[in-house]
């Protein structure tokens, strides 16, 4: 019996004293063991981990049925009934031990030959490397429902600690049921109990607790605040029980920005407080005095100028906080449901939207915006044909999407600026072009931005144990399809790269427009 759901799963042993209970949920379980012309016999207090195979032995003193020996066992249990490699992390830990933005997969890294390989911020997919391999060698499950981002090999939906009853990282040896990578991260939603539980709770960071960055003339903003409620408990009692929570993160900050730009003489064409001689890229004659005549220089550099500031700085850079925002909604549903000791189905739902603006070096250029979303729902169905046959069907669904759209997007300011021959490559997201200037901070075109991900992934699984003797056997069948859609516009709104390879200093070329390398391509 679970103690927390009051749910009974019972079976016979066999002639030599042997029994096998499969597919039971995590939890904390009573066993109790009765005979005819003995003292019925209960082990209390068993801890039952995700996806663990217990081996619970116990003993029959003569006696009559009526008297009752019972033992309160605490001890963990020594997994002696398989030979792979794994390790729990549990409901205790994951809501103790500190965590930064208060991601689970953090704690992954607790386990031996575990590194992580960081967020991946397209998809917000965390890698993790097991044993040395490569992170896409690493497959994730929520409620039996893989949560994996192919295309950035990674988890891109992260519940909240408070939502996770136990995580386990299988690293070794598996059985054929994780036949989709060398590691296997299963994480186990909370489920309702038969008494109400629930909660509250805000975390806070501030700024006014922060040291001031070296370069920053004050201490840049931050305020974050993670915040959420959880609440769970039986809709009939012993029948049907429930959990869900919400969880929110707000984060307001800033980045300092410490950039080389020209200085107001040099935005003119006046370079004689440079340390070295000017070229003339037409006809290769010295520049007299590094004056640039105003004839020489470009229309089409002159107007983006005006994105360029100037000097704030007696060391003439520009330094400046520049704000960011993210903001984080996302909620968990399960429903447990036993139609009788020999049947039950589990339904469980997932939902994950970020919304977030990155800024770049520049007030007005750089800076991308990101929308993703996230959906995992699955359903979970486990039938009792006779005590020696058990069946598992599960049906699970997963989407991702993310569009990542840069600064200035919908205003052609390459065509503004008179730069000709990209009407056409840029006509689908007319934006900056990439400007790169040797040894300043050039405007910055986000080359392949926008970027539009899809994934959708479908399930299918059905498994059937059947015990025979002092044998188990475990077969079935894994049913997958995937779909993705990508798109990005690579470099249609043109690059130009200024090197001073013609007049001797990059912001030189820039102003008399002579690029170094200049390309452009299609969006694809």
């Amino acid at each position: 019996q679970e103690k927390s759901t009051g749910q009974i799963r019972s079976t016979r042993t066999n002639g030599e004293g042997y029994y096998t209970i499969p597919q039971l949920s995590p939890g904390v379980y009573d066993v109790t063991v009765k005979a005819q012309g003995f003292k019925a016999t209960t082990r209390s207090g068993i801890s039952l981990e995700i996806a663990q195979t217990a081996r619970v032995d116990l003993s029959l003193q003569v006696g009559q049925v009526q008297e009752q020996v019972v033992v309160h066992d605490n001890a963990p249990i020594l997994q002696t009934e398989n030979a792979s490699m794994s390790q729990l992390i549990g409901q205790q830990a994951v809501l103790d031990l500190p965590l930064n933005g208060r991601k689970f997969t953090s704690l992954t890294t607790l386990v031996p030959g575990t590194v992580s390989g960081g967020t991946q911020s397209l998809m917000n997919s965390t890698a993790i490397h097991v044993n040395g391999m490569r992170n896409s060698a690493t497959a994730f499950s929520i409620d039996g429902v893989s949560t994996v981002s192919q295309i950035y090999d990674g988890v891109p939906l992260t519940p909240a600690p408070d939502a996770i009853m136990e995580f386990k990282i299988n690293s070794n040896n598996m059985s054929a049921e994780y036949g989709q990578g060398g590691a296997a991260v299963e994480v186990q939603l909370r489920s309702g109990t038969n008494d109400w539980h629930g909660g509250a709770y805000e975390f806070l960071r501030n700024d006014k607790f922060d040291a001031k960055n070296f370069f920053a003339t004050s201490s840049p903003p931050l305020r974050q605040n993670q915040f959420g409620a959880l609440l769970g408990g039986p809709v009939i009692k012993n029948r049907t029980l429930f959990f869900l929570d919400y969880e929110g993160t707000l984060i307001r900050s800033s980045k300092t920005v410490n950039d080389v730009v020209p200085t107001e003489a040099e935005r003119g064409g006046d370079f004689s407080a440079l340390n070295k001689k000017l070229t003339d890229p037409f006809s290769g004659v010295i520049i007299p005095g590094n004056r640039i005549q105003p004839s020489m220089l470009s229309p089409q550099a002159l107007y983006f100028l005006q994105f360029l500031p100037q000097p704030n700085t007696p060391a003439g850079t520009y330094v400046q906080n520049l704000a960011s925002t993210s903001n984080t909604h996302q909620f968990d549903i399960r429903l447990d449901h036993y139609f009788s000791p020999h049947d039950q189905i589990t339904g469980s739902y997932s939902y994950q939207t970020i919304s977030s603006f990155s800024p770049g070096s520049l007030p007005a250029n750089g800076g991308l915006g990101a929308d993703l979303s996230f959906h995992r729902a699955g359903i979970n169905e486990i039938h009792t044909f006779s005590p020696t046959i058990v069946n598992e069907f599960r049906a699970g669904y997963f989407h991702d999407f993310s569009t990542q759209t840069p600064q200035g997007l919908g205003t052609d300011h390459a065509g503004k600026a008179g730069i000709g021959g990209l009407a056409q490559t840029s006509a689908e997201a007319p934006g900056f072009p990439q400007l790169s200037i040797s040894g300043y901070t050039g405007i910055n075109g986000n080359t392949y931005y926008p970027i539009t991900t899809s994934e959708n992934t479908y399930e299918l699984r059905d498994y059937i144990t059947w015990v025979k003797g002092s044998h188990t056997v475990k077969g079935g069948i894994y049913l997958r399809q995937y779909r993705v859609g990508a798109y990005n516009v690579a470099y249609s709104r043109g690059v130009f790269n200024f090197t001073g390879a013609y007049s001797g200093d990059g912001a030189a070329d820039f102003l008399m427009g002579v690029p170094h390398i200049a390309s452009r391509s299609f969006p694809r």
